[in-house]
């Protein structure tokens, strides 16, 4: 154990119905549960070493530029590589509704904005307001992709399986439990404590994930790029992963 394991949390957060599902662990004891915005989530934990969370951080203000995390990200991840959407132009992260929301992002890049992007637009709109307005918390607070984690933890390789389907999960899950056993506890926990109408199983790998890099020991810690883009507001613009252990 790291010795700065032993006197922080490390969390790592997913996005659920009901708002946000977090592990946390400072390496002898671990929690999780569901909160409905990131500040509430903040104020459970005195010192916090990392949360590391899969939303996207750092936007573009202008201009059709795609983030490089995510070119690259797309790029690692073939021929799954469909699971990384592009990220919302800041704009975007105000529209009322998804046409207003296409007609930004066209306006901004020649492309209409995902659906899927557009699903998670206030979640994004807020981890966003919460580093502009806090820049204290930019050490802290840290972006991942779970589909690239488990491909790195897999040697490179991307995993065919769909998350949320029973193979997947379970594909996705032995990765996680080679590296902290608990993790499986965690899974079975969590499921007990949550029906799936508030936390899908795919969150709970997902948030597993990101805890497992944020606990990891720093020489095993990576981004993608090597390194960050900062966008306008002075956001970092990259992913974080980890090697096998």
């Amino acid at each position: 154990m790291e010795g700065s394991e032993a006197h922080c949390w490390f969390i790592g957060v997913d996005g659920c119905k009901a708002g946000w599902f977090y592990v946390a662990s400072n390496g002898q004891q671990y929690y999780f549960g569901v909160v409905s915005n990131i500040p509430e989530l903040i104020t459970q934990f005195e010192n916090i070493g990392k949360i590391v969370i899969d939303i996207p951080i750092g936007l573009h203000d202008k201009g059709d530029m795609p983030r490089a995390c995510d070119v690259m990200a797309r790029q690692k991840l073939k021929p799954r590589g469909s699971t990384v959407f592009p990220a919302p132009g800041r704009p975007c992260l105000y529209a009322h509704d998804y046409r207003e929301a296409c007609e930004i992002s066209h306006t901004l890049t020649g492309k209409k904005l995902s659906q899927q992007a557009f699903n998670i637009l206030k979640k994004i709109r807020e981890v966003d307001e919460i580093l502009i307005t806090k820049p204290e918390l930019r050490a802290i607070i840290k972006e991942a992709h779970p589909e690239l984690g488990f491909c790195m933890l897999n040697h490179g390789y991307p995993l065919l399986t769909k998350k949320k389907r029973s193979d997947g999960i379970n594909e996705r899950l032995q990765l996680l439990v080679r590296q902290k056993t608990y993790c499986e506890q965690i899974y079975n926990e969590a499921l007990v404590e949550y029906p799936r109408k508030i936390l899908a199983r795919d969150d709970i790998v997902d948030a597993m994930m990101c805890l497992l890099i944020a606990v990891s020991p720093e020489r095993y810690q990576r981004t993608l790029p090597d390194t960050a883009d900062v966008d306008d507001s002075g956001l970092e613009m990259a992913m974080q992963y980890i090697l096998p252990i």
